[in-house]
């Protein structure tokens, strides 16, 4: 669940706020990171389901961005992109 958090709260946020090179890098990290760490750190092994986990928050993240987003403008008029 901590992984899942981490990665949709600054995905939500970038999506906010159309910065879409973030959900790139978040993408990369995601992909990336798990594998680097069991190569750079011994005493630890990498868990393919902590990527799933990251992956999963990102498109969460992304998901609320856009409901909110569209919740809002529904609010006040305008139509959804």
């Amino acid at each position: 669940m901590g992984h899942l958090l981490v990665f949709a709260l600054p995905a939500a946020v970038a999506r906010w706020l159309g910065a879409r090179w973030v959900l790139v890098l978040l993408v990369a990290h995601a992909l990336v990171s798990e594998p680097l760490q069991g190569w750079l750190v011994p005493t630890r092994q990498p868990d393919p389901l902590d990527a799933v986990a990251d992956l999963v928050g990102i498109a969460a993240g992304i998901l609320l961005a856009r409901t909110l987003r569209g919740a809002g403008e529904r609010a006040s008029g305008k139509m959804d992109r």
